[in-house]
């Protein structure tokens, strides 16, 4: 029970700070000044939409690939 509960602690904190990251890099970064030093800390706002695409579609194909593969195995 307490695994669950630290597991649970860590993931809510790293999905935390992935979402303030995000956030910060494409809704307040645009309006920072480009010459300022915080922009070495984020990568090319290109990346914040194909990675994200990228991963969706990746997902998506999984799903409906082990929806074909399990519509397509005979029962028992």
């Amino acid at each position: 029970m307490i695994k669950d509960h630290v597991l649970g602690t860590v993931l809510t904190a790293i999905f935390t700070c992935s979402f303030v990251y995000y956030t910060i890099w494409l809704l307040i970064l645009p309006f920072i000044d480009e010459r300022s030093s915080i922009h070495g800390l984020f990568p090319d706002p290109y990346y914040a939409i194909a990675g994200p695409t990228v991963i969706l579609v990746v997902c998506v194909t999984g799903v409906f690939a082990f929806v074909g593969h399990t519509l397509s195995t005979p029962g028992p």
